[in-house]
């Protein structure tokens, strides 16, 4: 059995970069590590992500455009 650690999660300052060009996205630094949100990246990439709530499932389909 483990025990959840709290962790505090705090705004990066970390610059997010796709092919060289820098955009934004929020991303949080949680123990050293961090963490962006998926729907930023895929924007950035025209990508799109869905969530099927039944399954619990996350989709990217990278031949469909970005859906806000």
């Amino acid at each position: 059995q483990t025990t959840a650690e709290r962790r505090e999660a705090i705004l990066s300052t970390a610059n997010v970069y796709l092919d060289g060009t820098a955009f934004n996205a929020y991303a949080f630094n949680i123990g050293d590590n961090n963490y962006i949100k998926l729907r930023d990246i895929a924007a950035a990439m025209d990508i799109s992500v869905d969530y099927d709530a039944a399954t619990g499932t996350i989709i990217i389909d990278t031949s469909a455009g970005y859906k806000a």
